[in-house]
């Protein structure tokens, strides 16, 4: 699936993340979590929804949590540059600042929102 969101193209098959000709190239547990926050766009998630979407069965602490979603901010800010393309909310949710939509990959003309 392709999405939409600001000026960043996320393709969550690839895990390829591009703005105009700069991409990078997400993959494992950095391209569960952002594929996880793009599809519950734009309710966000807890760190207990994280843990049962991206780990599944696995427990995992919750600095685990923000650690990952540290690094996967960090991957993000080599595009979107001032860093705030996901955003934290109190009781530990996360969320994308910005609002995402879903592109088909084989029309990229048929554009659906996902709010």
């Amino acid at each position: 699936m392709i999405y939409k969101c600001a000026e960043l193209e996320i393709d969550t098959t690839s895990g390829v993340v591009s703005q105009g000709s700069e991409r990078v190239v997400l993959s494992g547990l950095n391209l569960a979590l952002l594929t996880a926050l793009l599809q519950a766009s734009p309710d966000g998630l807890s760190h207990e929804d994280l843990m049962r979407s991206v780990w599944q069965r696995e427990v995992v602490a919750d600095a685990t949590v923000a650690k990952r979603i540290s690094l996967l901010r960090e991957a993000l800010s080599k595009l979107d540059g001032d860093g705030d393309f996901i955003k934290t909310y109190p009781h530990k949710r996360y969320g994308l600042s910005h609002p995402v939509a879903s592109v088909q990959s084989d029309d990229t003309s048929n554009t659906s929102s996902h709010h």
